[in-house]
């Protein structure tokens, strides 16, 4: 293709068709190719799949519900970025929730107020009908961490009641459970389970046993009252 610093010294007269004339014609073709080529980045910038990889949390800003997991790829996030309107039909919904936790590795599961007796207010009853607790499973990564008076001090990296989680990802859940919650409902408890019997396995939450062993709540609702 012919650049505008090819192209401008072709329309010299023929007194200034010389070495000196086609340097100084060139000169603004080449300020013309920069134009050129500063719109151009710019609008490739605008798409995602041309945009360079230093653009993508631009990109994202737009789109705040496809939220990047901690230490996600930049091939993984601008995939995700495209599908930005499949996961605008999950918000509001559980399997939002649980889609983009799986994202990350997490695998989720969403209990709600008339699943189990979390106080003494079981079912559909106002005002507790909208609460719901999500349950996050160990991913592998996640063991029995420091517990309060165990000689550890605060503000250390450790984290209490569970190792393996960092602050990235605690930040992650907890603005996937809140960015994609149906707007009336109230989120209780985020759980992290470290070990103990998993949801599902023929036990009622709240009963006699020790429901999911060692776990560390990241993030604790406002009680109803």
């Amino acid at each position: 293709m012919t650049t505008y610093q090819q192209y401008f010294p072709t329309f010299l007269p023929p007194w200034l068709a010389n070495d000196a004339g086609n340097v100084w014609a060139g000169s603004f073709g080449t300020l013309a190719d920069g134009i050129v080529d500063g719109a151009t980045n710019a609008v490739k910038c605008s798409i995602i799949q041309t945009a360079p990889d230093d653009a993508l949390p631009y990109l994202g800003a737009a789109r705040p519900h496809v939220i990047r997991y901690p230490g996600e790829s930049a091939d993984s996030y601008r995939a995700a970025l495209a599908q930005a309107f499949d996961f605008a039909g999950l918000l509001g919904t559980d399997w939002g929730i649980i889609t983009m936790l799986a994202r990350a590795g997490l695998s989720a599961q969403i209990v709600r107020n008339n699943q189990w007796n979390a106080d003494g207010h079981p079912g559909n009853v106002d005002p507790y009908w909208a609460r719901f607790w999500v349950v996050i499973q160990n991913p592998g990564t996640w063991s029995a961490g420091s517990r309060w008076g165990g000689g550890g001090r605060w503000g250390s990296s450790f984290r209490f009641g569970i190792t393996g989680l960092s602050q990235e990802l605690e930040d992650y859940i907890i603005n996937v459970c809140l960015t994609y919650k149906a707007s009336h409902a109230r989120l209780m408890r985020i759980r992290c389970i470290v070990s103990g019997t998993p949801w599902g396995s023929g036990y009622t939450w709240g009963g006699s046993f020790t429901w999911g062993g060692v776990y560390a709540d990241i993030y604790t609702g406002r009680p109803v009252t």
